[in-house]
This record gives structure tokens, sequence and C-alpha cells, in this order.
């Protein structure tokens, strides 16, 4: 984004608009969208249309993936406790086994995609954590759980978060849920993604992927998407030959830095052609 700075800037005498750069902030779960949003970025600055870029290692270097409409998914993190009461392991009767019931609610939780959303949407719930007691012939009083929801739509996220609680309720009578929103779908508007195709087409080095991509991943600049009209791209940056073959979070993760002059040039090329169309037809 620098770099795209520098290059506006020599053309700035041109440039039938103006153009504001945001270095996003805290996008890794710390909610930097909604912080910059609450401190007025909107309204300072007033744009009319917005656009982002994210490299992409799970494609390969310079394929740009643009999809109108919902593009990643929101994103919620739950955790849950459920309380028992503790026991020797020979003697089950006189406990109440909180084990159990964690274990049910994670099969009841997998319910939920198949059985509470419309199949014509899509849902993901995955439980990434499980802890209860420490000895091998001792019933813990509690066992906690914790994961992720994901969707495409808000709906089907207010959907999920109800029957995450409910399915907490359905197995155990005392318990605990800490249910946070973090992010809403992230959804391209057809406007600006169409210009981003036309971005993208004119920088060379950059071939059109699958044109109905969509990652079950999540971004706070859906924040942003939802106040201002525009489009968020992917482009590839996967490459084995550079040891870039690694999802992202991965600890060996690496990108093609072969990509970046081609996100420069992309930025530019949205950039400009994004001032033309609101020049001729507004927005």
């Amino acid at each position: 984004l620098l770099t795209a700075a520098a290059v506006l800037q020599r053309e700035r005498a041109s440039l039938p608009g103006r153009v504001v750069l945001l270095f996003q902030p805290a996008e890794e779960g710390a909610g930097g969208a909604n912080r910059v949003l609450g401190d007025g970025l909107l309204e300072r600055f007033r744009p009319a249309a917005c656009g982002g870029l994210h490299l992409w290692s799970e494609a390969p270097t310079g394929q740009a993936l643009i999809t109108d409409g919902a593009f990643m998914a929101s994103m919620d993190l739950f955790e849950i406790v459920v309380r028992g009461a503790g026991g020797h392991g020979a003697i089950p009767q006189s406990a109440r086994d909180p084990i159990v019931a964690a274990a049910h609610l994670v099969t009841a939780l997998q319910t939920i995609a198949s059985r509470s959303v419309d199949p014509l949407e899509a849902a993901v719930v995955t439980v990434g954590r499980f802890r209860a007691g420490e000895a091998l012939n001792v019933i813990p009083d509690r066992a906690e759980l914790g994961g992720t929801t994901r969707s495409f739509s808000r709906a089907v996220q207010d959907v999920v978060a109800a029957r995450v609680r409910a399915s907490a309720a359905g197995v155990s009578a005392t318990f605990d849920v800490h249910y946070r929103r973090k992010t809403i779908p992230l959804v391209n508007s057809p406007r600006y993604a169409a210009i981003a195709r036309e971005a993208a087409a004119a920088v060379p080095g950059i071939t059109m992927g699958p044109a109905d991509f969509r990652t079950m991943g999540a971004e706070d600049m859906a924040f942003i998407l939802d106040r201002c009209p525009g489009a968020f791209i992917f482009i590839g940056a996967g490459n084995p030959a550079v040891g870039a073959s690694y999802p992202h979070h991965h600890p060996q993760f690496e990108i093609d830095e072969a990509a970046l002059p081609l996100g420069v040039s992309y930025l530019c090329q949205y950039a400009l052609r994004t001032l033309r169309s609101l020049a001729v037809h507004g927005g």
C-alpha cells in the first residue's frame, strides 16, 4: 500500500478525485476496523467507495479471486463451561459427570449446520478446545470447551449463535456460555467487484481465478464494506518453488514475494478505475 501511495502521488494531478489510504490496524481478532470507524474514519473523509487486497497463499502467484456478494464469512467465538459434581471414577453414581455432558454437547453442536441451517446456506461450527480433569481416576467438577462459528449471512449467524446456547442448555442444567461476535460476513458490491475484475485484468501477470470463490475465513474489513460499498479481493501468493505452499497461520507460512508488485499495480488500477466510474456515474 505504501508503494501504491507513492505511485498515486506521482500521478496526483491527473487523478479525477481523491484517494484515501488506510493501513488496516489490528485485523487479527482485535477489532481494528471498528476502532477506526468509531474514531470517525468515514465521517472525516467521506469516501464514496472502498477497496482492499489480501494475499492468498492457497492460490498460485498472480491468480485473482474476486466474487460478487458474500466473499468471506462471519466469525464468532464461543466458550462453554459445563458444571457437574466431581467424584471418584470408581463410583460414578455419586457424581454428576461434566465430561459425558460436554462430550454430548460436542456432538450436538455438529448438528447445528446440518439441522438448524437451511441446506442452501452455509455454516461451520468447530470445537477447537476441550479441557476437563487431571487425574485418570477422578471425575472432575467442570469441563470446558470452545470453538468458532462461521457463516455467509447475518441471519444464519444469528441462528447459529442461538443454537449454540440452546445446545448447551440441552445437555446440562448448570452451564455458562460466553459467546463473542467478532466479525460480520464480508460482502462485495457487484458494481465494485466488476471494477476490481477490470483492474486485475489490466495488470500483466495477474490471471483470473474462479468467479464464485468464497472462504470461511473472516476479515474485519467486512465492517468497512458494510458502511462503504466496495470490493475486497485475494491475489495468489502461493509457489512451492519458494516454499510458499502452506496455509495462512501455519508455522511455516510464507508468500511468494513476486506477488507484491502485482498487488501494487492492482491497487493503483482499482483506485484509478473507481475514481473514473464515480466521476462518470456518481456514487
